[in-house]
């Protein structure tokens, strides 16, 4: 290879340092207020500048060897401040020495500009072969570009790519079902993630990537508007799909400008600076985080519906359907989507008048099925002449065994919720930035409704005649959409429940149950973690406000299913153990009518002929029932005895600690030691130095001796997570 001299190298650079700088202070200017797609081709143009100024230098008598192809985001002209070069040196009639020779100078450029790249070196054979056998190099070349050098040789590797892609279209279509599968276990099913991943997460730009490859490997087409011709999406669709997916880009730029690094999360720590830099005002939200939301948010389910619709159609050509009919419904069907409607029949229905019209959201709820692509676009076509029957019958979708669940997100993927429960729709866009919570708060709402629906199935709650599903199942849906409100919750959220009620028909009594679970959802949980239910006056609060075992059965199971609603994490051994023992103690207290004197006693019973079966001394009985109820009726009596032969065991001066490992990174640690004063304010300093939290601490005294119990969590290993 030619050498070439240090000076065309060094002007070479300089002149590109220039490119780059001025390019860097134009998008931070513009990046805005100019058309984004402008901006994203920009950006690409200033790379392909760079290479078509490097090739002559660096590859003096080979441009007619060598084509410099743009691969990935750069090849779709999709470049953001940070992203990689994606580069295929493309060639032919090269020696391996002088190929690495030519890409080694290049790539040494761009890297001492600092330019990430991501670089392949294959001839049109050789790319052909791999596209054949790894389906993401299939999917990189359908994206590629031409850059500088011999075209030629790019339309040669366009050619074989068209015969491959007619070849390989079942296997690519399986293998990139495979990776969205995978993608959505690792990212999440759900838009509405308080920390959500443009590029990878539900609704985002690889899901319209992954619509566009397998629309061109399946149809020939790689554009919304060829999406359009195939009536896979309409006019108004369309202008909807490209305003959403410009402000995922427009929200990708502005990350990376603001982390000085490739960044695709929607970080919490960023999400202020995010709504001031790109100068959100909410008009319809009070906090400037929520007008984010709404703005990073909106349309994202349509990203979903159009890559389903394209796999929906591609499953059929491909694979074929299978369907079964659904008795009692016979204009409805079963398949591997859904539920499916048989049209004709769907039109008649529609005809016989509204309330007949009901019954597809009856079998839905019934069946807790998705329509399926199909079904959803009829549904869209046809909710004017549905809405009205849909109103009127919603509550008869909230009883034993039915999930409404599916008919509120189906609503809300066709934007039609804002018609049956506009409080609903308007909390999708709604945070919770408190570090627990994972979701808005309209998807939590969902979240803890579909937990309420799961534990119609428990022999403990699904057949119990005082629980009302109905009303369980609504509060389980309502509970936070005071949060919408600038007043406290709880207190918002029973002004919502009266006019959900009103809307929906309920009677007083099933009104006043609904306002009570709304106010006191958070009850249970406060008193179970943060303070000591055994005590005399907090057993006396509780069951006044309470005041039966039917509310207490409902507020118990609503309480649950809303802290697992929070996030797959949120829900521990330790929690059930706390909210497990606060409600037996209660129903117990309520049903039996066992004051805690009684169930004291009792314990104290049971406690006795333990100790004496474990051949403890008399003394330790009479020094055990001197220990509080939160103690004796909150730790299991095989337990107790343990800890009895502990301490009679003990050599003075001896120091006895026990590890029970709960939920990483949670432990239960026994700590049985003489007692003196400012003993518990030693331990907890050693906790603090160790980077334990402390969840809970129960301190007890026996004879002089120290029984201290402590829950506390990892936070090295919970940071770890």
């Amino acid at each position: 290879m030619v050498s070439i001299p240090d000076k065309d190298k060094e002007l070479l650079e300089a002149e590109i340092k220039k490119i780059l700088t001025r390019h860097q202070t134009w998008v931070k200017e513009n990046y805005k207020k100019t058309n984004i797609w402008e901006v994203l081709k920009e950006s690409t143009r200033v790379y392909d500048r760079i290479l078509n100024l490097a090739l002559p230098v660096f590859g003096i008598g080979l441009s007619e060897q060598i084509c410099l192809v743009g691969l990935g985001s750069y090849g779709r002209e999709e470049i953001c401040p940070h992203s990689d070069m994606d580069l295929l040196v493309l060639y032919q009639g090269l020696g391996e020495r002088r190929i690495e020779e030519f890409s080694g100078r290049l790539l040494g450029l761009l890297w001492d500009l600092k330019i990430k790249v991501s670089h392949s070196l294959r001839t049109v054979e050789e790319c052909l072969e791999t596209g054949g056998k790894d389906n993401s190099v299939l999917s990189s070349l359908i994206d590629a570009r031409a850059v500088a050098g011999n075209v030629e040789l790019f339309n040669k590797l366009q050619a074989g790519l068209e015969k491959l892609i007619n070849l390989q279209g079942r296997e690519f279509f399986k293998a990139k079902l495979e990776e969205l599968n995978a993608r959505r276990r690792r990212f999440g099913e759900v838009i509405w993630r308080l920390e959500r991943n443009l590029m990878e997460g539900a609704g985002g730009l690889r899901d319209w990537h992954l619509t566009r490859w397998l629309s061109m490997v399946g149809f020939g087409v790689k554009d919304g508007e060829g999406l359009a011709r195939l009536g896979l999406l309409n006019k108004s669709e369309l202008i909807v799909l490209k305003d959403v997916i410009g402000r995922l880009f427009r929200l990708r730029v502005a990350l990376h400008l603001l982390s000085e690094e490739k960044n695709d999360y929607l970080r919490l720590d960023l999400q202020e600076a995010l709504a001031k830099e790109l100068e959100i005002e909410g008009k319809s939200y009070s906090e400037k985080l929520d007008a984010l939301y709404f703005w990073a948010f909106k349309g994202s389910e349509l990203v979903v519906e159009v890559l389903e619709r394209v796999i929906t159609d591609l499953k059929m050509r491909y694979e074929g359907r299978r369907y079964e009919p659904i008795p009692n419904y016979s204009f409805l069907a079963k398949s591997e989507e859904g539920i499916e409607i048989i049209y004709p029949w769907f039109q008649n229905v529609i005809v016989q008048g509204k309330d007949k019209g009901f019954e597809l959201f009856r079998c839905q709820a019934e069946a807790g099925l998705n329509l399926s692509p199909v079904a959803r676009a009829i549904l869209a076509k046809n909710f004017s002449q549905l809405k009205t029957g849909l109103r009127k019958g919603l509550i008869e979708l909230f009883k034993l065994s039915n999930k409404p669940s599916v008919v509120i997100k189906e609503l809300k993927r066709i934007g039609e919720l804002n018609w049956v429960f506009p409080e609903l729709e308007s909390t999708f866009y709604i945070g919770q930035r408190d570090g627990y919570h994972f979701y808005t708060v309209g998807f939590h709402s969902i979240r803890c409704l579909e937990r309420i629906e799961a534990f119609e199935k428990e022999p403990e709650f699904g057949d119990d005649p005082e629980i009302d599903w109905r009303i369980l199942k609504l509060a389980g849906l309502i509970h936070d959409l005071g949060k919408a409100k600038a007043e406290e919750h709880t207190k918002a959220g029973v002004e919502i429940v009266a006019r959900v009620s009103a809307r929906l028909g309920l009677s007083p009594i099933e009104t006043g149950l609904l306002k009570f679970l709304v106010r006191e959802h958070l009850l249970l949980n406060h008193y179970a973690q943060k303070r000591d239910f055994y005590e005399p006056k907090a057993v006396k609060f509780l069951v006044k406000k309470i005041k039966d075992a039917s509310r207490l059965k409902l507020l118990y199971l609503l309480t649950v299913a809303d802290i697992q609603a929070v996030s797959d994490k949120s829900w521990t051994s330790w929690k059930a153990d706390l909210l497990h023992r606060l409600y037996h103690f209660l129903l117990a207290y309520l049903v039996e009518k066992e004051s805690l004197s009684l169930q004291m006693r009792r314990r104290l019973k049971e406690l006795k002929k333990r100790l004496k079966k474990a051949g403890l001394k008399e003394e330790r009985f009479k020094e055990l029932s001197k220990l509080p109820a939160r103690y004796l009726l909150g730790s299991e009596p095989e337990l107790i005895v343990e800890q009895m032969e502990m301490i009679e065991k003990k050599a003075p001066g001896a120091l006895l600690i026990k590890f029970k490992i709960l939920e990483k990174p949670r432990l239960e640690i026994t700590i049985i030691y003489e007692d003196y004063p400012g003993l518990f304010s030693e331990l907890s300093g050693v906790f603090s130095a160790l980077n334990y939290n402390i969840l809970s601490a129960e301190i007890n005294t026996i004879n002089r001796t120290a029984l201290d119990i402590f829950v506390v969590e990892d936070l090295v290993a919970e940071r770890s997570e």
